[in-house]
């Protein structure tokens, strides 16, 4: 007579070993991807480029150092009351009607610490800068405006300050944005501590119409960037990059209350890490061999003949 008997306890609990192992193994990989994308998202500095294409944009300059020159240029003071004995001279973007209008040459405009102006290309493809406050003995309103040709051998116009590029539109605007394109890029201390360089976490398209500008918390973030003439027709080229921080792109459209806010979230961030990426390619591998080896052991105990034979009776 032959009698079989059940695994012994210490069989079946070698069995469950590996289960074990594997579950607490599968536990560390959730663990430090949990732990990576928390540091990839902590203490990150994010800044946005705008790139456009627009007849007018608004600058208000900070700090020092933004200075431009032109080799000419017309002066055109307002007129604290029109002439009207001047009224078929009022053509152009400032007539002498209601300017008086001084040529310059060899122009340098040394923007104080926040001057604010208006720029935008009139429809001759003149460059005008009108002051929305008073600079010096210049007082608000004043224009400045620039031929074609003047600031095509200037060149590239550099600020650092707030910008807002392009105005909402509505009937009878002129002075709008084309089209462009934004980015968000971001730097935190975990990337850095593997790569030392910023990642582009989101982009998108900027529509024709639309106002934008890049805000800091509450308010207007600081930029750095150029104005170049686009040379299709009367437009200009704005670039601007803002300095990194908690910062996010604020789009007003027409017809719209409250203006679009656009912040990348976590998501976005994890989703534009290739580091993570490969982390979780890496992690997903590893889980897979240990899955492997374990069936393969778990299959050897069970058809592993019983020691000494199995057990027998006469």
């Amino acid at each position: 007579m032959t009698a079989s008997s059940g695994p012994s306890p210490r069989a079946a609990m070698a069995a469950r070993r590996p289960a074990r192992s594997h579950a607490v193994f599968v536990l560390c990989v959730l663990v430090l991807i949990v732990l990576f994308l928390f540091g990839i998202t902590y203490r990150v500095e994010r800044s946005f480029l705008i790139e456009a294409r627009t007849t007018g944009t608004s600058i208000v300059f900070a700090g020092i150092g933004n200075a431009w020159n032109f080799p000419a240029a017309t002066l055109c003071a307002p007129r604290a009351v029109p002439d009207l004995r001047r009224a078929e001279a009022g053509e152009g973007p400032c007539g002498a009607d209601l300017y008086v209008i001084t040529a310059l040459s060899d122009e340098t405009l040394d923007w104080p610490d926040g001057a604010s102006v208006d720029v935008h290309l009139d429809s001759d493809g003149a460059f005008v800068i009108e002051l929305l406050h008073p600079i010096g003995e210049r007082p608000a309103g004043t224009l400045i405006v620039v031929a074609p040709e003047a600031w095509a051998i200037q060149g590239a116009l550099t600020f650092r300050g707030t910008l807002s590029v392009g105005e909402v539109m509505a009937s009878g605007a002129r002075h709008f944005l084309l089209d462009g394109r934004w980015e968000a890029r971001e730097s935190g201390w975990a990337i850095s501590l593997f790569r030392g360089v910023t990642e582009v976490v989101k982009q998108g398209a900027l529509s024709l119409g639309a106002e934008a500008s890049i805000i800091a918390g509450d308010g207007p973030a600081i930029m750095y960037g150029h104005l170049t003439p686009s040379g299709a027709g009367a437009a200009m080229t704005v670039t601007a990059i803002s300095q990194p921080g908690d910062t996010a792109l604020r789009l007003v459209h027409f017809g719209f209350e409250k203006p679009s806010v656009i912040r990348p979230d976590w998501i976005d961030t994890a989703l534009a890490s290739p580091f993570l990426l490969a982390l979780v390619a890496l992690l997903g591998l590893l889980t897979s061999v240990t899955q492997v080896l374990r069936d393969l052991v778990f299959a050897r105990r069970e058809d592993a003949p019983a020691a000494g034979g199995g057990d027998k009776a006469d």
